[in-house]
């Protein structure tokens, strides 16, 4: 490692920072939720917004955009001709904002040394940080071996149609692809990713006015709520645990459930609302039989049934419920949490995110087995979507001169690693992700940050700015040197 580099980025990234900050806060402030069925192609005025201002940013910077379709947009700094060797990967679409936030989800807020917003981490942050990167490995004359761009999608979050597009279209890419959307140091393989919906094949008890909960299809439950006829007036039972409150008003009983989001791929420590929800309304939860009590007015037992059902499928977090239990020794253990549920025509559909283990290749026997379990209750699989996991050799030249960087930097003897989150990697050719983000993590000021809150798809979403540029500092270095490696 070039200490004396490294010495000058970081002198560079403090003269940037107010800068930085500057352009995170454009980004950010434009609550950029992809729609797929928007009347604004192809993913809404906010992705529309977001794509506009980030492209003004890179222009401002002295680089030029190139549009595929309002899907991906291409960043190219300038430096060589034709197609690019290295790809730096972003997006710019976001998570809802979800519930219970302290501050502004969509306005940055900078307190307390941290930048606070939805994006902040995943993934405006480090789109911006792409820029700053290879603007101060020009500022700095460091010779660009290989030529670098930097791309920014629309539609991660949800489905990746915008690389599908790419691939579907056969739009050149890079030789090698790095995705700035995991954590320090290299993650070198992805998790197959199967989202299923589960339904009732029998209509529910018509008292069941409304059962809605989840804010993302791969986040855990934050909230969810159920609302009951109920003729007469209603007072809760004594007892009842603290996440749950119930209401009665013009003859309809609202049942709220609350719990802790976290992203689907990283659920450990979560609570799931609607889990919650059908353990409360089915009796499973043992401070709530008075409730199950009160409902037994007006619900059937097949409805009661049902929701016995749901509370038993989406308990934990390793697929216990579901019969899908595995794991292996690259990647770990799978996880399946609900993170959605919705009742329509008397139908309750239960969406679940799964992460499965690379060595299972694909998602099919999952299928089968859910199915399986999901008859025995009386329900069915309503729809299901996949993604193949993702790998890539962790002995290549260039992941060997990021890891000697990465613990270099750090002091550290680390290795590359797996994950469950699902990237532009698993999509890519020769692709895996580097950063944006190290771990631990620094703490947050005392008091700052609400428990269980500042995580990438969580309220009050968090970095500290120091953070930030320490690994802002470590990108460039690590560009830096990868530009010494043969690319194959």
């Amino acid at each position: 490692m070039d200490k004396d580099l490294c010495q000058k980025i970081r002198e560079w990234v403090d003269a940037h920072e107010e800068a930085v900050i500057s352009d995170v806060r454009r980004l950010v402030s434009i609550g950029s939720v992809a729609e797929l069925d928007s009347s604004v192609p192809p993913y809404g005025q906010a992705c529309r917004d977001v794509m506009e201002e980030y492209c003004k940013i890179a222009v401002e910077h002295g680089y030029r955009c190139t549009s595929y379709d309002d899907r991906v947009i291409r960043v190219d700094t300038g430096e060589g001709d034709g197609q690019p060797d290295i790809g730096i990967w972003n997006h710019l679409d976001v998570v809802p904002a979800g519930h219970d936030w302290k501050y502004e989800p969509y306005g940055l807020t900078v307190d307390g040394g941290c930048m606070i917003g939805r994006g902040v981490k995943d993934n405006k942050g480090p789109a911006v940080a792409a820029i700053y990167a290879v603007r101060c490995l020009q500022e700095l004359g460091v010779e660009l071996k290989h030529k670098i761009s930097f791309y920014a999608g629309l539609e991660e979050e949800k489905g990746m149609t915008d690389i599908h597009w790419l691939t579907d279209h056969q739009v050149e890419l890079p030789k090698m692809n790095i995705v700035l959307d995991s954590r320090y140091p290299v993650c070198h393989g992805e998790k197959g990713i199967l989202g299923i919906t589960v339904a009732n094949k029998n209509a529910l008890s018509g008292n069941i006015l409304e059962i809605q909960g989840g804010e993302s299809e791969n986040s855990v439950a934050g909230r969810a709520r159920m609302v009951v006829k109920a003729a007469w007036p209603v007072q809760a039972p004594a007892g009842l645990p603290d996440w749950l409150s119930i209401s009665w008003e013009a003859g309809k009983l609202t049942i709220e459930t609350r719990g802790l989001s976290k992203h689907a791929a990283h659920a450990e420590g979560s609570e799931n609302a609607i889990h919650r929800l059908f353990c409360a309304v089915s009796g499973r939860e043992p401070s709530c039989k008075a409730l199950r009590d009160l409902l037994g007015g007006s619900l059937d037992k097949d409805t009661l049934k049902l929701f016995e059902a749901c509370a038993d499928i989406s308990a934990g977090i390793y697929g216990d419920g579901l019969g899908i239990a595995a794991e292996d020794g690259i990647s770990g253990r799978l996880t399946a949490v609900a993170s959605l549920v919705a009742l329509r025509d008397h139908i309750c559909s239960l969406t679940f995110n799964i992460r499965y283990p690379i060595t299972m290749k694909e998602h099919s026997g999952l299928v089968e087995k859910i199915g399986a379990t999901a008859a025995g209750l009386d329900m069915e699989v309503a729809s299901c979507f996949g993604k193949a996991p993702g790998y890539f050799p962790a002995e290549h030249p260039m992941i060997e001169s990021l890891m000697n960087t990465y613990n270099e930097f750090l002091g550290r003897d680390e290795k590359p690693f797996t994950m469950a989150g699902g990237t532009y990697a698993r999509l890519l050719p020769n692709a895996f992700g580097y950063g944006f983000r190290l771990v631990p993590e620094t703490a947050y000021p005392e008091g700052l940050i609400p428990e269980g809150h500042g995580g990438s798809h969580s309220a009050d979403e968090a970095v500290p700015v120091e953070l930030y540029k320490q690994q802002l500092t470590l990108f460039i270095l690590s560009l830096a040197e990868g530009q010494k490696v043969e690319l194959s």
